[in-house]
């Protein structure tokens, strides 16, 4: 398990880009809130409809989030 700091608020984010290249299926993505991940909801929702097509789960700590317990 790895641990990168990611900033929402930048308009540049390596960090997040080098930590999205990384990921594959069956990796989990947690963040402690979901203002962590995006800079505004639609690229927040586009992101993590990313995350689940490429079999990845999301976990936001102070949100209620399942991406993985799909109906």
């Amino acid at each position: 398990m790895s641990c990168i700091a990611v900033s929402g608020s930048r308009a540049s984010r390596p960090e997040l880009d080098k930590m999205l290249e990384h990921l594959r299926s069956g990796d989990e993505v947690v963040v402690w809130k979901l203002d962590r991940l995006g800079r505004n909801t639609q690229s927040l929702l586009a992101l993590i409809d990313d995350l689940e097509h490429r079999g990845v789960h999301f976990h936001s700590v102070t949100a209620v989030s399942y991406t993985h317990l799909r109906a």
